[in-house]
């Protein structure tokens, strides 16, 4: 199966949940089929412990952020023109995901769909300015060096 096709499934995976409080031992068998135990556990834990943030913009954009013990974590759900339609900004979303090809998605993402569906985020307003915060607490700035001649 193709990358591709692997994203669509889980995808549709997370689309087919009811929106109740729970998953249905259905829902978790389907997960079960295109993920890790750990991965899944992992990712109820975060929900259960209400961790998954959700800012929505004044124009109805929303972005997240995931309140770990000793850093945070902001996933994009909405990338557009791109083979993965999201991303995280933790270190296991880049190596295991972007670089190895190992898996499709980290604990962070996968939290965060199931809790955006099941609609379980804290939600918070935000403006543009806590935006812009959001993303510098994130995403640095690299300062390229001129190359050596």
């Amino acid at each position: 199966m193709s990358l591709d096709n692997f994203i669509d499934l889980v995808i549709s995976i997370v689309e087919s949940i009811e929106p109740s409080d729970n998953l249905s031992e259905s829902d978790l068998s389907k997960f079960q089929a295109v993920s890790s135990e750990g991965m899944i556990l992992a990712a109820l834990d975060i929900i259960d412990h209400g961790k998954v943030i959700r800012y929505t913009t004044p124009w109805g954009h929303s972005e997240y952020e995931i309140m770990g013990s000793t850093e945070t974590n902001t996933v994009f759900l909405d990338i557009r023109n791109s083979k993965i339609p999201y991303s995280c900004s933790c270190p296991a979303f880049v190596s295991s995901v972007l670089i190895s090809d190992t898996h499709v998605m980290c604990k962070h993402v996968l939290a965060t769909m199931i809790a955006s569906k099941l609609k379980l985020c804290i939600g918070r307003p935000t403006t543009p300015d806590d935006l812009v915060a959001l993303y510098n607490r994130n995403f640095t700035l690299v300062d390229k060096q001129p190359y050596a001649e």
